[in-house]
């Protein structure tokens, strides 16, 4: 009787492990997964950084302002009119300016000395130096000083100024020293304002004193295309002390630097009125 009771409880306890562990499935309803490749460890890899926070960069600086447009660069750096007329452009550095009105080099891109080569012609040497003072945002201003000697004979020429012809100087000679302020305001791409100031000082030995003649000229330069410009010109010389007043009109033609401006002009003075035709030619090298 005891050794049933023993073969019965051991019946038991294989059947409670047999239900505690239930057999493995069999192999082709099991589910396998596929390896891990060097690809799927990058991906993740690539997926948890970036889930983490990165530090926040600087912040960028702001973007620099237009640049001035350079569609018409090529207005006038000298004026038509002989002695009144400049402008505030400069002529550049190692830049040569070969012309019948205006002979000169820049150097330093501040800086430029040259003559006006048909005074020489016309018993009037001189020398002209002009300096830029200010370079803004389409606004240039700079000084001109042209100091030049009135030999005899040589006031009833044409590129003389009108201040001397009221002076006889078949047997001595005349001084003239013009110190100027010079404007260029470029007021549109297509349209360039160029103004001068001048004060005109006159001495020598038919002048018994040092006498100041002060001239305001303005001239307004449209250049609607690339290489051509139209030009208006009005003046007044003298003021409260009238010399004459002028008014003109031009056509500018510029290429590679080849420079060639016609126009006319209109002198009225107290002595009447006179009108004549300018030209300049020349080359920038």
């Amino acid at each position: 009787m005891l050794l049933f009771a023993l073969v019965f409880h051991s019946c038991l306890l294989s059947s409670d492990t047999v239900s505690m562990h239930p057999p493995p499935l069999p192999m082709e309803n099991a589910k396998l997964l596929p390896p891990e490749t060097p690809a799927d460890l990058e991906e993740i890899n690539a997926e948890t950084t970036s889930t983490e926070e990165t530090p926040s960069s600087p912040p960028t600086a702001p973007p620099p302002p237009p640049e001035l447009s350079q569609k018409n660069s090529g207005f006038s750096f000298y004026g038509l009119y002989p002695l009144w007329e400049s402008t505030g452009n400069m002529l550049g550095h190692r830049r040569f300016f070969v012309g019948t009105n205006w002979l000169a080099a820049g150097f330093a891109r501040r800086f430029s000395l040259g003559i006006r080569p048909l005074g020489f012609f016309f018993r009037n040497p001189n020398v002209d130096f002009k300096t830029l003072v200010y370079e803004g945002y389409r606004f240039n201003l700079s000084l001109q000083l042209a100091p030049s000697l009135v030999l005899p004979e040589a006031s009833s020429s044409f590129s003389s100024s009108n201040f001397t012809s009221r002076f006889d100087d078949n047997h001595r000679s005349l001084w003239l020293l013009p110190l100027s302020a010079n404007v260029s305001w470029q007021i549109l791409d297509e349209l360039c304002l160029h103004s001068s100031l001048t004060t005109l000082g006159a001495f020598g030995k038919r002048v018994p004193n040092l006498q100041i003649s002060l001239g305001l000229t303005v001239f307004a330069e449209f250049m609607p295309l690339e290489n051509h410009a139209l030009l208006l010109h009005v003046g007044e010389i003298g003021f409260w002390h009238h010399d004459f007043a002028m008014l003109g009109a031009s056509y500018r033609f510029h290429w590679k630097g080849v420079e060639a401006q016609l126009g006319y002009f209109y002198r009225f003075s107290r002595d009447g009125n006179q009108g004549g035709p300018l030209f300049s030619l020349g080359i920038l090298l």
